[in-house]
């Protein structure tokens, strides 16, 4: 018999985010066509994304002006925003 491992949630997301922007879904599709003009950022408005996954919102806020803040739980998505932003303070 062979034993499959099973992740948890936590390691299962941290497996799945090398591949998560780039591979094709459905809800990512969509969530990229409304979610950032729904919130309709501000320059210079603190928007915090609990869950942010990879950063890939927190990019697209940071484009149009506004300061955004991003926490969620994953060890290895943060890399992907960390990379490319520096930490701030509130």
């Amino acid at each position: 018999m062979t034993h499959v491992r099973r992740p948890d949630v936590r390691d299962g997301y941290d497996l799945w985010s090398s591949s998560y922007d780039a591979t094709p879904n459905p809800l990512v599709a969509l969530d990229q066509r409304h979610t950032i003009a729904h919130l309709a950022p501000r320059e210079g408005e603190t928007v915090l994304d609990a869950a942010c996954g990879t950063g890939r919102n927190l990019r697209a806020l940071r484009a149009a002006g506004s300061c955004p803040v991003g926490i969620g739980s994953s060890r290895s998505r943060f890399p992907v925003p960390t990379s490319t932003w520096t930490a701030r303070s509130f």
